[in-house]
């Protein structure tokens, strides 16, 4: 009898053991697919995803400004368009005053169906962003010109042709739904035939004016505010840009939404490939400006196409003068210190070299003389008014 009480008592410890095992095993797991933001570790909502998260799977999330088509099935008079007012919220049939403010469409649908269950019996309920609200993203970081930009939807006209890309309209007037730019719906009505087109990633990069030559495009991190059915808080992402600029890589150039923040990170090294790239590609401006002085033949502010070097800028003067000497090269960093470096000129360096780098807006060349083109241009001065003065004593003489 005591054995069999002792057998049992083994099995039910084995057990435990078994299932304590399974859970401790679970949680190694868990570990390693989310990684927790220290500095708001005691805010469980904040989970910040691995290396490559979907961000393009992101549902959009409702705010002031959007515009959304409510059909009722069967209630005429109830359907419609409801503007979402600056606190968040839509003014309901029966309903009234109703707070939309951070939920997507389905979890909005989700309530409506509960709440309109004491009105309608059954109700059926289908929602479409009607018009969406332009996008407000920060972007810092190694930009020229960090901030706040405002990019609006870009209204497309829909054809009859189905296209066959990442961004591709169907012909059941809709985004397709693998797409990473699907949208909840069309701009408006089927007999409309316009869309909505968001702006992407690569859209708000251009509008800043260019990158420092630190800028390390390959970890580029996107932080994004979460829907409340997947925990609220903030997830982040890192994109590789250089894999678009480089491969053509269109994946890579994700859909921007309302609220992202876009942080382009510093590189410990300068990357020569990558700076080529970013000055032949559109995420440039067109042109640059910069300050050539010195031993050339006209100085002064030129205008250079981006991508021009220190030799283009010298040639685009004239050239040099005889006698030049060091060129002395001055750049002023965008956190206020300010680059110098003193080289010989040299006709066939390399672009993106030392001697001739690669030239940025504000830019300032300044072309020495040896010492004998000095001294020669220091006894020019000092003998010109001596020499003007003899003239005018021989003619009054």
């Amino acid at each position: 009898m005591n054995k069999q009480i002792s057998s049992i008592r083994l099995i039910r410890l084995f057990r435990y053991l078994t299932v304590l095992c399974f859970f401790n095993f679970q949680n190694v797991i868990l570990s390693d697919e989310f990684v927790v933001d220290n500095e708001n570790a005691s805010n469980k909502s904040k989970i910040f995803y691995p290396e490559k998260p979907n961000l393009n799977g992101n549902e959009y999330i409702l705010s002031g400004g959007d515009l959304i088509n409510i059909d009722f099935a069967g209630i005429k008079a109830y359907s419609g368009q409801y503007y979402v007012d600056p606190d968040g919220n839509l003014f309901l049939p029966d309903i009234g005053i109703y707070n939309v403010e951070g939920k997507t469409l389905n979890e909005l649908r989700k309530e409506l169906l509960n709440s309109y269950r004491d009105f309608i019996f059954e109700p059926e309920i289908t929602l479409q962003i009607q018009s969406y609200r332009p996008v407000n993203v920060y972007l810092r970081g190694e930009v020229r010109s960090p901030g706040l930009y405002r990019v609006e939807y870009e209204i497309v006209k829909k054809s009859n042709t189905t296209f066959n890309s990442t961004n591709d309209f169907t012909s059941n007037n809709s985004f397709s739904s693998n797409s990473p730019f699907s949208l909840n719906s069309p701009l408006s009505n089927d007999n409309l035939k316009s869309y909505q087109l968001p702006p992407t990633l690569f859209d708000v990069l251009t509008q800043a004016k260019g990158f420092t030559k630190s800028a390390d495009l390959s970890e580029i991190k996107i932080i994004r505010n979460n829907t409340i059915s997947q925990g609220g808080g903030k997830i982040s992402a890192k994109i590789n840009l250089l894999s678009l600029l480089l491969e053509g890589d269109q994946s890579v150039n994700i859909r921007i939404f309302d609220g992202d923040t876009i942080v382009v990170p510093k590189s410990e090294n300068l990357l020569k490939d990558q700076i080529l790239e970013i000055q032949r590609s559109n995420l440039s401006p067109e042109f640059i400006s910069v300050f050539i002085t010195g031993n050339v033949r006209k100085g002064g502010e030129i205008s250079l196409k981006k991508g021009a070097s220190l030799n283009h800028a010298i040639a685009s003067t004239g050239g040099k003068k005889i006698l030049t000497g060091n060129i002395e090269f001055i750049r002023f960093k965008y956190d206020g210190e300010t680059d110098k470096s003193l080289f010989r000129y040299d006709s066939n360096a390399p672009i993106a070299s030392k001697r001739n780098p690669i030239l940025m807006d504000g830019d300032i060349i300044n072309v020495r003389r040896t010492p004998i083109g000095a001294a020669t241009e220091i006894l020019g001065e000092i003998s010109s008014p001596v020499l003007s003065g003899y003239g005018l004593y021989n003619i009054f003489n």
